[in-house]
């Protein structure tokens, strides 16, 4: 396994032992979307050596769904970084329709801006988590979920 794909992957493992072990059902939701998508992603590509050579649609499909679930914990919940976790997720979901558009484009840069954005993500989760346990610090509590869920 490429030593890219190491570092992504014990970066997600830090990414959920943090927020497991201080963030909010917020974060656990987020970290815990981060880590099914991709254990996903895992399990529907063809390989490493032809992943960015062609449009892997069981990749697109996963990182669909992981967008329809990052909306979700954006419109559900009182957190800013899940604004931008769904921002950086429809950008990874328009480097497919990029790729699709655009069939030529270089394999390498497709690979790039696909992996840059998945870690800018776990960054987000992480910074997300560091403000919940400040933000509990601060006020004794922080609740996660927006107050019109429960009206």
């Amino acid at each position: 396994m490429p030593l890219g794909v190491l570092s992504f992957l014990g970066f997600l493992i830090l990414c959920l032992a943090y927020s497991y072990l201080r963030g909010g059902t917020a974060e656990k939701a987020g970290a815990t979307i981060a880590w099914v998508a991709t254990a996903a992603t895992f399990a529907v590509q063809s390989g490493v050596a032809t992943l960015y050579l062609r449009i892997e649609w069981g990749v697109v499909t996963v990182d669909l769904l992981t967008l329809l679930a990052f909306i979700w914990l954006a419109l559900s919940t009182d957190r800013y970084w899940t604004m931008w976790v769904a921002a950086l997720q429809l950008l990874i979901v328009a480097f497919h329709a990029g790729r699709v558009v655009k069939p030529e484009m270089m394999p390498w840069a497709y690979a790039i801006l696909l992996f840059l954005w998945s870690w800018l993500v776990l960054v987000l989760i992480l910074i997300g988590t560091w403000r919940h346990q400040a933000r509990i610090r601060k006020w004794g509590a922080d609740p996660s979920w927006n107050d019109s869920l429960h009206q």
